[in-house]
């Protein structure tokens, strides 16, 4: 068997420059009168978030509504999906 990494995986693993990552200007946090733990404990259920990260059309967005519905219907999870380009 030919074991040699490919090209593909070479380049993968080669060095790269570092990226600069800026913060969003068009986000703003909200304050809430409800707590995270006030509402963990109405819910019965702790806060989490899933990222969904792929290429454009890869099917992130079917992926996260086949997991929000399974949630919500056979385990009672209150879920949300947010979806943005």
């Amino acid at each position: 068997i030919n074991c040699q990494p490919s090209v593909l995986f070479k380049s993968l693993l080669a060095p790269r420059p570092a990226q600069v990552l800026t913060m969003a200007t068009n986000i703003t946090w909200h304050d809430s009168h409800v707590t995270r733990s006030d509402r963990e404990c109405h819910l019965d259920q702790r806060g989490v978030t899933l990222w969904f990260t792929g290429l454009s059309g890869s099917g992130k967005s079917t992926i996260a509504t086949a997991l929000e519905r399974e949630l919500l219907l056979h385990h009672k999870n209150a879920t949300y999906v947010v979806d943005g380009d």
